[in-house]
């Protein structure tokens, strides 16, 4: 017969070490106290359960102490369950710990608020330009591959729903947890995303306008690269329009997300209905082709100008990384100083000689 593994002993924390000196709680269960307590007199009993009481009440109005000026005081950022245990267990799983959330817009100083409105904009303006070879192929598809390939429109209406499956299909592997936190995946997070989206959507526009411009004297190769540009222009739609939505997430401070996220659909269905009357020219004189090369150019520029932007800002991943490990190594530097918590613009300057 097997045995059973025996439960793994609870090691003590800071708290039960405070509120149980004794281990009257923490150590001596109800079966023991029963077992022990037909020897011993019933005043004696009656002090121990009242001691325990005592002490399990303490324990509970303390975490809730905890719990709340986890929310609100210097160690709001951490989850609630997180910030327990960093202050009264001896063990904390690193992975709990989150970043520390933006501070209220109406909190910052005039230089956050100007870095803030920057970086936003900056989003806002992805939210414009990326749509373009979307706005493209909704315009123009059909025509294209009537054209240049002699395909019925229904063609273009397939590829494009497989597309759209596809795309759904990736943003559900990306959720993945083992997907998301993977290593492998960390430098291209957040903003990183929307940058790689745009690129690859230049990639997919050189290949429609290539068989476009190719058709005419190659008919049967370029169909087939026409097809998988179309395809990758609706899946990294799909996925550019979703890491947009996630940067505002993440950067926005919270008393101005209603106004960002809703400067985010404008400046997208705004962007899509410049971006659908232009290409609707050129299918008009005939050349369907013709937006896929221009706006393929309009976002590898917005691209460059993004980048720019979320460098000159500190965004990148490897930038936030680089600034939280200076500023881990300030807390440790001033802690053995003895000169307690750095000043928060040290830590959001990452500025390593402030001891």
């Amino acid at each position: 017969m097997v045995q059973s593994a025996a439960p793994k002993k609870r090691r003590a924390s800071i708290l039960d070490m405070m509120l149980d000196p004794l281990g009257l709680d923490s150590q001596v269960s109800d079966k023991e106290l029963e077992k022990h307590s037909k020897n011993v007199p019933s005043s004696v009993v009656d002090t121990i359960n009242a001691a325990r009481a005592s002490m399990s009440a303490a324990r509970a109005s303390l975490i809730c102490a905890a719990g709340n000026a986890a929310t609100s005081g210097g160690m709001a950022g951490f989850s609630g369950r997180a910030s327990i245990r960093q202050l009264f267990q001896e063990d904390v799983d690193e992975d709990e710990e989150q970043e520390e959330p933006i501070k209220p817009f109406r909190d910052m100083d005039p230089g956050e608020r100007s870095a803030t409105n920057i970086l936003m904009s900056t989003v806002i303006l992805a939210c414009f330009v990326l749509p373009a070879p979307i706005s493209a192929v909704l315009t123009g598809l059909p025509m294209f591959y009537k054209n240049f390939f002699d395909q019925p429109p229904f063609v273009a209406g397939i590829t494009m729903a497989i597309g759209h499956a596809g795309g759904a299909a990736v943003l559900l592997f990306m959720a993945q947890k083992w997907v998301f936190d993977h290593p492998m995946t960390q430098p291209f997070s957040k903003p990183m995303n929307v940058l790689v989206s745009g690129f690859a959507k230049v990639g997919a526009c050189a290949m429609l306008f290539v068989a476009g411009f190719c058709a005419p004297k190659y008919p049967e190769a370029m169909f087939p690269i026409a097809v998988i540009g179309d395809l990758l222009v609706e899946i990294f739609n799909l996925l550019s329009f979703s890491f947009m939505r996630e940067c505002i997430v993440a950067f926005c401070p919270v008393d101005v997300f209603r106004f960002w996220a809703g400067m985010s659909y404008v400046g997208r269905q705004g962007g899509m209905i410049l971006w659908s009357f232009l290409a609707a020219r050129q299918v008009v004189a005939g050349e369907p082709h013709l937006p896929f090369g221009i706006f393929g150019g309009v976002v590898g520029i917005c691209s460059f100008m993004l980048f720019a932007i979320f460098f000159y800002q500190g965004a990148l991943p490897y930038q936030k990384k680089k600034a939280k490990r200076i500023a881990e190594k300030n807390r440790i530097a001033l802690k053995m100083a003895g000169g307690g918590a750095p000043p928060p613009s040290a830590i959001a300057n990452g500025v390593e000689n402030q001891v």
